[in-house]
């Protein structure tokens, strides 16, 4: 963002609080806006307005704590309470100061900016409407609270619906539309350091749209201030049509898709596996409802490519998983007839071990052909028939296979290059060695590791492409190239991410309460 941004942004920022301060005369809303390498400058223009407060103690914990975090997010930071002294009198009353971050360099729009203001705004909502039911009597801080995965996929869904609503109030029309499809490409696309099973809003598009044509269309685009927050109010409605089974589906449609994802497969393919493979009527649609927004063809199933299948009942995929060694070897076999070598085996092997640093599980045999390899050098040094001590071996090895430790390695390599921690072999092989059962797994990985054609493990690590985040929320004049295009990034890897949109909110409201949950 230019210069001249950057002060549209706090004007804005400044708005919303001057309209909570209205609302809540006793809470005084604080926006940290500035980049990571300027944190310490944001916190001594704050603490100098916040002197004196009855949380400042509180207060300048929560600061301190974000001021040592290394890297800065976009996020609410928390409350602080303090209780005040009532002049002529023995009581006290509570006074609370709240925190919004916001790192600039994220973002290259002001819309952007503005959207993910909102969306830290309903997180900030949700937070203080619980608080009230629960006032404290002491100073202290309080947190976002999140319990469950279903629970963190329901807050933010809210986040995600009131950031839109407050966006169509500045006439960004094409705000629901684009921020699925910002979804669900997250959704299709290997992701760091963020959880696309936990942003659900693909599935509310069609409850938004029916809700602003034909019921709350003054609202959306009054210009007042109340709507900030009785469009919070209408975002929890709206998150409410949600129960648990619809979010655990989607949360279950989208931990599959980030599993196949960083197993190598493309967007396509993993609809694909979703509409074509899985049994769940549910997944289906969400996967039909994906490849909608993105515009992106399902692949035929005869065309999807070998590999563990998530979306599969367990039992088929070690059904495939058994087959595919079998083919394996017999391929194998072929070319060491051929080539009257053991190093086939050897190759093959140490591709297995590698590719299970991208997640590859289905097919993995590398400790039988190891075996098979070492047979195969031992019949042939004795003048014994090489190729049958080679098939008795990787058949009596191939028993020690354990499906269920290949799906924990499976989770352990993704969850680790989910977190931006790729795993390397090295590290592999001490994971492995800790769980049960594992001899041949770790007998193999040592062969690999040991051997001279295998470099630095660090290079085969799985390296995510970059996610994509925060599409830009504008007007769309050729819906046909705007979905061609975002086709063409899923090919090319994703390598330019952009960040979302909001608005400011506006006049001064009058005196407003949350509504009881019950």
């Amino acid at each position: 963002m230019n210069a001249n941004e950057l002060i549209n942004l706090k004007n804005a920022c400044t708005n919303i609080s001057d309209n909570i301060r209205a609302i809540f005369p006793s809470l005084t809303l604080h926006f940290l806006i500035c980049t990571p390498d300027k944190k310490q400058d944001a916190i001594s223009g704050i603490i100098g307005k916040i002197n004196g407060h009855p949380a400042f103690n509180e207060a300048f914990q929560v600061l301190k704590a974000w001021a040592s975090i290394p890297t800065q997010q976009t996020a609410f930071l928390g409350l602080s309470e303090g209780q005040e002294s009532i002049v002529f009198s023995f009581k006290t009353r509570p006074k609370t100061l709240a925190f919004i971050s916001l790192d600039t360099s994220r973002y290259q729009e002001l819309y952007d900016a503005i959207q993910a203001i909102h969306f830290e705004m309903a997180i900030f909502l949700d937070t203080y409407s619980k608080h009230l039911k629960k006032p404290m009597n002491i100073n202290g801080n309080v947190f976002v609270h999140k319990t469950t995965q279903l629970a963190t996929c329901h807050l933010n869904l809210k986040a995600d619906i009131y950031s839109i609503l407050q966006l169509l109030r500045e006439g960004q029309y094409d705000a629901p539309l684009l921020l699925a499809q910002q979804r669900s490409l997250e959704t299709l696309t290997p992701q760091t350091n963020f959880n696309p099973e936990e942003y659900a809003f693909p599935i509310a598009l069609d409850v938004i749209n029916y809700t602003i044509e034909k019921q709350i269309s003054s609202t959306i685009t009054s210009k007042s201030s109340v709507p900030l927050l009785s469009q919070y109010q209408l975002a929890g409605q709206i998150t409410d049509c949600f129960d648990s089974d619809n979010l655990q589906s989607w949360t279950q449609f989208a931990t599959s898709c980030q599993d196949m994802a960083w197993s190598g497969f493309t967007p396509s393919q993993i609809l694909g596996a979703a509409v074509n493979t899985s049994t769940n009527p549910f997944i289906k649609a969400i996967g039909h409802m994906l490849a909608e927004l993105t515009n992106l063809a399902p692949t035929e199933e005869s065309h999807l490519p070998g590999g563990y299948n998530p979306f599969l009942a367990e039992e088929i995929n070690e059904i495939r998983h058994k087959r595919t060694c079998e083919e394996t070897f017999e391929m194998i076999m072929y070319h060491v007839i051929e080539a009257d070598s053991h190093l086939p085996f050897l190759r093959v092997a140490n591709n297995q071990n590698e590719a299970l640093l991208k997640g590859k599980i289905s097919g993995w045999c590398a400790n039988a052909l190891h075996a098979a390899a070492k047979a195969y050098m031992g019949a042939k040094d004795r003048g014994i028939p090489p190729v049958q001590a080679a098939r008795l071996e990787f058949q009596s090895a191939h028993l020690q296979s354990n499906w269920t430790l290949l799906k924990h390695i499976g989770q352990y390599v993704i969850s680790m290059s989910r977190q931006d921690t790729p795993t390397t072999l090295p590290d592999l092989l001490k994971w492995i060695s800790q769980q049960p059962d594992s001899r041949h797994m770790s007998v193999s990985l040592n062969i690999t590791i040991s051997d001279p054609q295998y470099t630095n493990s660090a290079e085969s690590a799985l390296q995510p492409a970059t996610p994509i985040h925060n599409l830009p929320l504008k007007k769309i004049d050729d819906p046909d190239k705007f979905l061609s295009d975002l086709e063409a990034k899923v090919q090319k890897a994703y390598q330019e991410p952009v960040p979302p949109v909001g608005n400011p909110a506006a006049e001064a409201p009058p005196k407003f309460v949350f509504e009881s949950d019950d």
